[in-house]
């Protein structure tokens, strides 16, 4: 069976908390593949609309606040791209269009 790569932690989802589970992991030290079903992250956001912040209200997480930016709504390439940037600048491996099938773990799990 071909195995894409050996990681500590596989992530199968492409949404903003995805995202941010890679991030945090990876800057744990571990070595992350995220799966992303569909062609761009941040589905969560961009394919439901959500881009708009409700009235009073102000981002919370870190990755919010990159997102955001100050700003009360913002474009669905400006979640993709701080997303994508956010795992390359963590050094977590990801693929788009992944729908993940199966994990091979080694005899240790």
């Amino acid at each position: 069976m071909l195995a894409i790569c050996e990681v500590d932690v596989a992530i199968a989802g492409g949404s903003t908390s995805a995202v941010a589970a890679a991030v945090a992991a990876a800057e744990k030290g571990a070595k992350v593949f995220l799966a992303a079903p569909r062609l761009y992250l941040g589905e969560d956001l961009c394919a439901t609309l959500r881009l708009k912040l409700k009235d009073g209200a102000a981002p919370q997480t870190c990755l919010a606040k990159k997102i955001f930016g100050g700003r009360r709504s913002v474009t669905p390439m400006r979640v993709k791209k701080i997303l994508d940037q956010e795992l390359v600048d963590a050094g977590v491996d990801f693929l788009f269009g992944c729908y993940a099938t199966d994990v091979l773990r080694d005899a240790e799990g």
